[in-house]
């Protein structure tokens, strides 16, 4: 069961992999770069720490990517005023719309992988996941 299940998980997230990456051939935004402009999109002033933390990718990489999307012209940064040796994260207007491009592709790859489950089903795996100890 535990190996089935393992490499459930590894097909879906190697297909999501493609996908992603399919949809990102024709920007200048890397899969990851994508990870970083998703998760400041869905809090803006969020800090570098607090997304490495989150999503459990080493700091360094985080601040690569977010490096990377300011010289691009997608992210901003701005010290808070609380912490200045904290950066806040803000999408520039650019940002903004790879934001919602990345979101709509996401969106439509979720209804394609879960057309054929129900809503409690959904509800269901959703628990499992909030679950699950990483």
């Amino acid at each position: 069961m535990t190996k089935n299940l393992l490499q459930s998980v590894g097909v879906l997230y190697r297909t999501y992999l493609s996908y992603a990456n399919e949809f990102l051939m024709d920007t200048d935004v890397s899969f990851s770069e994508s990870v970083v402009i998703s998760n400041i999109g869905l809090a803006e002033g969020i800090s570098q720490e607090e997304i490495s933390l989150s999503l459990y990718i080493d700091r360094a990489a985080i601040a690569r990517n977010v490096k990377s999307l300011e010289k691009k012209g997608y992210v901003k940064t701005m010290r808070a005023s609380s912490d200045k040796r904290t950066k806040e994260l803000y999408l520039t207007d650019k940002g903004h719309k790879m934001y919602d491009f990345i979101e709509e592709k996401n969106k439509e790859r979720l209804n394609h992988l879960f057309k054929d489950i129900t809503n409690d089903e959904l509800e269901a795996f959703k628990t499992i996941l909030n679950k699950i100890k990483l």
